[in-house]
């Protein structure tokens, strides 16, 4: 199995968990913060649909990503039908890179037309999925003081019925 092989199975893992948090979000608290310097949830999911926006425009391979920190949406059901439909697009175009492009292709990750690193595409789609994940943690803590159920991620939840 290769790196990017194995890149598409931990997608196809990792998405469906993100979308269960995001699912479990009620969407009338999604101006929730814990603390001052904390984004809202509305902001993370936002940033989160961003990521997946940003891997699509990856596999492209044009040399270039215009990191997206937030993808507006109207409530929860529309952003998981966008990240379902991004993630989607992701899955069906990474097969599409070869070996080559993924392990040496640079790539420059700009922010508001900045240039914040160059790395090869594999690496940065992995940064990516890495900060997904980071940000899907935060998002989990928010969950219950939320009001809302915690959802099975790695293993059952508090709030399973597994437990």
């Amino acid at each position: 199995m290769t790196e990017r092989e194995f890149f598409i199975g931990r997608w196809a893992a990792e998405l469906p968990m993100t979308l269960g948090v995001v699912q479990a979000l009620p969407d009338e608290k999604l101006d929730y913060k814990p603390h001052e310097k904390n984004r809202t949830a509305r902001e993370i999911v936002g940033h989160l649909l961003g990521h997946v926006e940003d891997i699509n425009e990856l596999m492209l391979a044009t040399g270039s990503i215009n990191h997206r920190m937030e993808i507006p949406f109207t409530n929860i059901a529309d952003a998981v039908e966008q990240m379902k439909k991004s993630g989607a697009k992701v899955e069906s175009q990474i097969p599409g890179v070869d070996e080559n492009t993924w392990a040496k292709k640079n790539n420059q990750f700009l922010v508001d037309g900045h240039s914040h690193f160059e790395m090869p595409v594999g690496m940065t789609a992995w940064i990516l999925l890495f900060d997904m994940i980071h940000h899907r943690g935060q998002l989990s803590a928010y969950i219950r003081p939320m009001g809302g159920k915690h959802p099975d991620l790695y293993g059952p939840s508090g709030d399973s019925a597994a437990q």
